[in-house]
């Protein structure tokens, strides 16, 4: 049972999404009712084990396109200039609806990139988000080990620090962040305690630096099917052996790690 293994394991909550297919089979109409008593069984049980349940970068594009409407009631002046007329225009009761109409923000951090200026993507005749930041994004993967991120905890510090004093240090849970693997079936995975351990202690220095961060999630729990690489990599504490009818779980060296500092 995995949320056993999730109470075995001391964490205190569970990030979860929900799949609108499994309640809403035909996309509009009639509730499956067996889909809607399986999210009432799973949050029952997770409640059943004290455990909350969490539902589911050019600075000036990729984080203030979310967060300026929402504290500041408006977009950015650049991002307006930049988009012109295809960014939304909000009235001035939708302004007044918009700002302050959010609980927590959501942040999901694995790496950094590194901007380049790129000035002549303005001078193109379509554009989409990238071309308005007029800038080159350099993905920061390890050029030792290409299936890894760089660790870099500075850069998630840098981050929250950027909150907090440019947003009025809203609450914060971190919804992901990990490292990715191989998938290979290998229980020692040492580079995702590394990760992991620095992660964790840029998240204990900014707290201690005032961030208002409330809670943290590990992506993921177990090896998925990931969005962009299927089953070829994985970032799980635990395996899951495909290979087996009963698709058994074994605890990763992470998973270990995990345990021995909650």
């Amino acid at each position: 049972d995995d949320i056993q293994l999730m109470a075995n394991m001391g964490l205190e909550a569970f990030r979860f999404s929900i799949s609108w297919s499994r309640l809403i089979p035909n996309g509009r109409g009639s509730i499956n009712v067996k889909g809607l008593q399986y999210y009432n069984d799973f949050i029952n049980e997770l409640s059943r084990h004290d455990q909350s349940e969490a539902r589911r970068v050019e600075t000036g594009h990729f984080v203030v396109w979310f967060l300026n409407p929402l504290v500041n009631g408006d977009y950015p002046e650049i991002m307006k200039k930049n988009a012109g007329n295809r960014i939304p225009t909000f009235t001035k009761l939708e302004l007044e609806l918009i700002k302050g109409s959010f609980d927590f923000f959501g942040i999901n951090h694995y790496s950094k990139y590194y901007i380049k200026d790129n000035p002549s993507s303005l001078d193109m005749d379509i554009r989409d988000v990238a071309a308005d930041m007029a800038v080159k994004l350099i993905s920061n993967i390890s050029t030792i080990t290409p299936t890894q991120f760089d660790v870099d905890p500075l850069a998630f510090q840098k981050l929250l620090k950027y909150l907090k004093e440019e947003y009025g240090n809203p609450r914060i849970y971190i919804h992901e962040n990990g490292q990715v693997q191989l998938r290979n079936g290998t229980l020692m995975d040492t580079p995702r305690v590394e990760y992991l351990h620095a992660y964790i202690g840029a998240l204990l220095e900014s707290l201690r630096n005032g961030s208002n961060t409330k809670g943290d999630f590990v992506w993921s729990f177990m090896d998925l099917f990931e969005l962009l690489d299927g089953y070829n990599t994985g970032y799980g504490l635990y395996y899951v052996d495909l290979d087996d009818k009963d698709l058994t779980r074994y605890p990763k060296l992470s998973a270990h790690w995990r345990y021995y500092i909650l």
